[in-house]
């Protein structure tokens, strides 16, 4: 052993535990404000989560509900088509019936201007409307 150690270190014994409990007092205040740094950053982190939880629930809402609502517009857009596809047939085959009739109609009146003029008026627009209506047959 040195000769005056022990005197040495019996007097820096109390400065050097001090020292160190101080060290480890001020390493354990660090660790105790980035313990509740991380729990407050934990705690924010939770409600985001919560936020995001309660927006995601309500986009999925939104979605079934948008969903739905083109569904139905869809199934409206097919009637619809329906409804004019069916009326555009009726009308071509109305037009085809008007041209029909409009072709009769004039056939029948080159038929009742065929007939010979009577020997007053009303009789020559008698024979023609008789013609012209029924065909000829009186």
């Amino acid at each position: 052993m040195i000769p005056g150690l022990g005197l040495l270190t019996s007097r820096l014994a109390g400065p050097i535990v001090t020292g160190g409990a101080v060290l480890l007092a001020l390493a354990l205040g660090i660790q105790s404000i980035r313990l509740a740094d991380a729990r407050g950053d934990l705690s924010e982190a939770r409600d985001q989560v919560s936020t995001l939880t309660a927006d995601l629930a309500t986009c999925r809402h939104n979605t079934a509900g948008l969903r739905t609502s083109l569904d139905e517009q869809n199934a409206a857009v097919i009637a619809l088509r329906t409804r004019t596809e069916a009326a555009e047939e009726a009308g071509r085959l109305a037009r085809i019936e008007a041209e029909r009739l409009q072709a009769s109609a004039r056939d029948r009146l080159a038929a009742a201007r065929a007939v010979p003029v009577g020997e007053t008026e009303c009789e020559t627009v008698d024979m023609r409307l008789t013609q012209f209506i029924f065909g000829g047959v009186r």
